[in-house]
């Protein structure tokens, strides 16, 4: 009797394994900048979802601040569309601060994505913000929480380094603006 219900165990175990749950990611990149590369991203987050067995539903990449509304970040604004009219289950992400960079700005793009059922997956971290019951999960609330914060504090200290190195430029004889006879076209 033993031996049956061990056995009957044991064909339930792999009957789960062989129907793992299909799996579908999109990829969102960006980089600051026009001058800047995100095929480095591009690269490591397809190599990601290929080790973990997803499916690469779509790409999406920019080259735009983080700063900037959701509405001027056209591809993010894409990217959400797409998790809302397709089922996608992982928003890979290689940073956190790719979602924006204000606190506010970032957990409410996280909301959006859950309320789709879609859990942000951060690849440099490997946490997930929602289970497979599409339930957040304490560690995400947690994530979220503390790593909006300091992607926004990130945005104050380069200001602050930016403004720094202007002031010391200017102290070194440095002039900033316009040349001398510079008419505007």
């Amino acid at each position: 009797m033993l031996i049956k219900a061990l056995h009957l165990f044991i064909n339930n175990q792999r009957f789960k394994l062989n129907v793992m749950k299909e799996v579908n990611a999109v990829i969102y990149v960006r980089v600051s900048k026009n001058t800047g590369n995100y095929e480095r991203q591009i690269k490591e987050l397809k190599n990601y979802c290929a080790k973990n067995k997803w499916n690469q539903s779509a790409i999406f990449k920019e080259k735009i601040s983080g700063k900037k509304s959701n509405s001027e970040r056209v591809e993010f604004d894409k990217a959400l569309n797409f998790v809302k009219n397709n089922k996608i289950d992982k928003f890979l992400i290689w940073e956190f601060s790719r979602l924006g960079r204000t606190s506010i700005q970032i957990q409410q793009n996280v909301k959006f994505l859950h309320k789709y059922c879609c859990s942000v997956h951060v690849k440099g971290l490997g946490f997930e913000t929602l289970n497979e019951q599409c339930e957040e999960t304490l560690e995400g609330k947690v994530m979220v929480t503390v790593l909006s914060m300091i992607a926004e504090i990130e945005v104050d200290n380069i200001k602050n380094r930016l403004n720094s190195g202007r002031e010391n430029y200017k102290s070194n004889g440095g002039k900033l603006g316009r040349k001398v006879g510079y008419k505007k076209p």
